[in-house]
C-alpha cells in the first residue's frame, strides 16, 4: 500500500486509507468473488433490458389507436408489456439479491483482515489510538458500510444499467431526443459536483467526531467507579456534551448539503422533460417521428427520473460508506507485529520463592503510565 493519511486533530489516532488503497484493497477483495459478480452483472443487464422494452411497447400501441386499428391490434403488445415486466421484476430481484450476497462475502472478508490486523498490533498502538476509535471503526464504520451494501448498492448498479441502455434506446428513436436529454446533464453535474467537493470532508469529519464521542463515553463507563469517587461527573458530562454536540454539528452541515443537491436535482429533471417535449413536438409536426416513437422517448425520459434520482441521492450514503471503508481499510496499512519468536532463557531466582519488585512503573504509550512507582 501507499502511505495513509492520518486523521486529523489527533496524531495517534489510526490510520485513514487513500482513495486509492480503498479502491485496490475492494477490488482485491472482489476478486475472490469474481465468477459470481460476472454472473450478477448479467442478471441485472438482462433485468434492465426486459423493463425497457415497455415504453417502445407503449407507444406501439400509441400508434395502432392514432392510425385507427381495430382494438384486437392491442393485444399483442399488451401481453408482450405483460410478460417484459415480470420477468424484469423477476431478474431484477434475483440479480439485487446476487449483489448484495457478493457484496457482503466482501465486507465478511475485510472485517476478518481488520480484526486480524488489529489482535496483532501491539498494546501501545491501540492504546494511543483509544479504544473508541477502533470501536466505532469494526462498528458504526462497518455498519455503515453494510447498511450501503443491502439497500443502496443493488439500487445504484440497476440505476446505472437503466440510464445506459435507456439513453441507448431514445438515442435508436431520434439522436435528436439524445441530445435534448442532455439538457439536463449540466445542471445535474454541477450539482453533484458541489455536493461531492463539500461533503467528502464533512462526512470524514463527522466520522473522526463519532470515533471522539464515543472515546469520552467509553472512558466515562468504563471507569464510572473511579469518576464517581473523584467526584468528577460533571466533568466528564461536559466533555462527552461537547463532543457530541460537535459530531450534530457536522450532521446539521450534511444535512444542508443535501438539501441543496435534492433541489437543484429536480431543477434538472424539469428542463429535461421539457427539452425532450418540445423535440417531440417538434419531430411529430414536421412527420420525421411517429406519435408512437415520441411518446416512447418522453416515457424513457420520464423512467429516468427513478434512476438518476437514486444514482444522485445514494451519492450521500455512498459518501457516508466511503468513509467508513476508507476508515476500515485504514487499520490494514499497520505494519504486521510479530512476537519474538522465543522466549529468553529462564534464571533461577536467587531467593527460591520470593519475587521483589521495588518502585516499578509501567506505560502502553510514552508519557502516560498505568503504572507508577508500584512495589510489591
Amino acid at each position: 500500500m501507499t502511505p495513509t493519511t492520518y486523521s486529523a486533530g489527533s496524531p495517534a489516532l489510526l490510520p485513514v486509507a487513500s482513495p486509492r488503497d480503498t479502491a485496490r484493497t475492494t477490488l482485491r477483495l472482489l476478486a475472490r468473488h469474481r465468477l459470481r459478480l460476472a454472473g450478477t452483472v448479467l442478471v441485472l443487464l438482462a433485468a434492465t433490458a426486459a423493463a425497457l422494452a415497455v415504453p417502445a411497447l407503449l407507444g406501439t400501441m400509441v400508434d395502432a389507436v392514432a392510425e385507427g386499428r381495430p382494438w384486437s391490434g392491442l393485444l399483442p403488445p399488451a401481453g408482450a408489456i405483460v410478460a417484459a415486466t415480470g420477468t424484469g421484476v423477476a431478474l431484477g430481484r434475483w440479480g439485487q439479491l446476487l449483489l448484495a450476497r457478493t457484496a457482503q462475502d466482501t465486507l465478511a472478508g475485510l472485517r476478518e483482515d481488520v480484526f486480524a490486523t488489529a489482535v496483532a498490533q501491539p498494546s501501545s498502538v491501540l492504546e494511543q489510538a483509544g479504544s473508541g476509535d477502533l470501536v466505532s471503526r469494526v462498528a458504526g464504520d462497518a455498519e455503515a458500510v453494510n447498511t450501503v451494501i443491502g439497500k443502496v448498492l443493488p439500487a445504484t448498479v440497476s440505476a446505472l444499467f437503466t440510464i445506459a441502455l435507456t439513453l441507448i434506446g431514445i438515442g435508436v428513436i431520434d439522436l435528436r431526443f439524445a441530445l435534448a436529454v442532455l439538457a439536463a446533464t449540466p445542471v445535474q453535474y454541477l450539482a453533484l459536483r458541489r455536493f461531492l467537493a463539500r461533503s467528502g470532508p464533512v462526512y470524514r469529519a463527522a466520522r473522526q467526531a463519532e470515533a471522539a464521542r464515543g472515546q469520552r463515553i467509553v472512558e466515562s463507563l468504563t471507569g464510572a467507579d473511579t469518576v464517581a469517587a473523584l467526584r468528577a461527573q460533571d466533568h466528564h458530562t461536559a466533555a462527552v456534551a461537547a463532543s457530541s454536540e460537535h459530531a450534530i454539528g457536522f450532521e446539521l452541515r450534511a444535512v444542508r448539503l443535501r438539501t441543496t443537491f435534492y433541489g437543484l436535482l429536480n431543477l434538472a429533471e424539469f428542463i429535461g422533460l421539457a427539452a425532450v417535449l418540445a423535440v417531440g413536438y417538434h419531430l411529430v409536426g414536421g412527420g420525421t417521428v411517429t406519435l408512437g416513437a415520441a411518446t416512447a422517448a418522453a416515457l424513457y425520459f420520464h423512467r429516468l427520473f427513478d434512476p438518476i434520482g437514486v444514482l444522485l441521492s445514494t451519492v450521500d450514503e455512498l459518501q457516508n460508506a466511503g468513509a467508513g471503508l476508507a476508515r476500515l481499510v485504514g487499520i490494514l496499512s499497520l505494519p504486521a507485529y510479530r512476537q519474538c519468536g522465543s522466549l529468553p532463557p529462564s534464571r533461577t531466582p536467587t531467593t527460591p520463592g520470593r519475587i521483589a519488585l521495588d518502585h516499578v512503573s509501567y506505560g502502553y504509550a510514552a508519557g502516560r503510565r498505568a503504572l507508577d512507582a508500584v512495589s510489591l
